[in-house]
């Protein structure tokens, strides 16, 4: 294994460290912590360089644990530099912002990579999804077969995001999201994406292990139900449950008043128990297609 710090920014302390175990194709790119407080991928990134790291492996793969180290040391989504999102600016520009040149740095890595796996967090009430454009390109769909994660989501499609623009380029690339916000993470949802690099590795026969795959069944965009009042909200479902529209998801608890599904498919996270004002969002649901 070989690691590979690139200083992006000498005055904020923006360095990128690289993570390289092989050598020729196919070849990977993972990366963690796009958004500062999202962790969970960092921890799985890590765990599975130390496991990889005395194996052979036949064909290369790049892990980035930190995306956006600024962020990150604050546990913040965005910048705390140039409040910019890091995941809103792809490719980047070598001579913009701090974020603009963490983007350009990261997607010169990621034009050298046949595969992209971007890992990301969920908040801490949600279920692990592949987030793709497996509707609008089937280079993609078939490389999100290969991810052993059973739902699969249809993304909005917004440019700036690096599988976004990487899908754009005809390089498949993928957002897995799992359970993380502000720091902190699902152990059990890292373990699943730990499992899921060691699959994605496996079914390229970068390494030699044998790794089920997911039974995969695909949804397309996500929708949002939304409050009109300030009220605590209660829910009555929780992530992964399928819904009809019209179905409780749950109650205001000043009057007891439902908040009713506005769609039908499955509940990728929904809000926890706690205050609410109106236009939040208390349900995401990946819509049935």
């Amino acid at each position: 294994m070989s690691r590979v710090s690139v200083e992006v920014d000498k005055t904020y302390g923006a360095t990128l460290s690289f993570y390289r175990l092989g050598k020729g194709k196919p070849r990977v790119l993972v990366t963690g912590a796009m958004h500062g407080d999202e962790v969970i991928g960092t921890y799985s990134i890590r765990r599975a360089i130390s496991s990889l790291d005395e194996r052979t492996l036949k064909g290369s793969v790049t892990f980035l644990p930190v995306s956006n180290p600024l962020a990150f040391r604050c546990r913040e989504r965005a910048s705390p530099v140039d409040s910019t999102d890091l995941n809103r600016v792809f490719p980047g520009d070598e001579k913009g912002s701090v974020s603009q040149r963490l983007a350009h740095t990261i997607w010169q890595e990621a034009t050298q990579a046949d595969y992209i796996l971007d890992l990301h967090g969920c908040g801490m009430s949600c279920i692990p999804y592949v987030l793709c454009l497996h509707q609008e390109f089937d280079y993609v769909r078939e490389y999100v077969r290969k991810l052993a994660i059973s739902t699969v989501v249809e993304s909005s499609g917004l440019r700036g995001q690096l599988f976004i623009e990487a899908s754009h380029k005809k390089m498949p690339a993928a957002i897995i999201e799992a359970g993380s916000h502000r720091g902190i993470f699902n152990t059990d949802h890292a373990d699943q994406l730990y499992r899921t690099i060691f699959g994605l590795l496996a079914s390229l026969s970068i390494i030699d292990e044998k790794v089920p795959l997911a039974k995969q069944r695909f949804y397309g965009k996500i929708s949002n139900t939304k409050v009109d009042e300030e009220d605590f909200f209660i829910p009555r479902v929780t992530a992964g449950m399928t819904v009809k529209k019209g179905d409780l998801l749950g109650v205001m608890t000043t009057e007891g008043k439902k908040v009713l599904s506005q769609h039908s498919g499955i509940i990728t996270s929904v809000q926890m128990p706690g205050v609410v004002f109106p236009g939040d969002s208390v349900a995401n649901i990946a819509e049935e297609i």
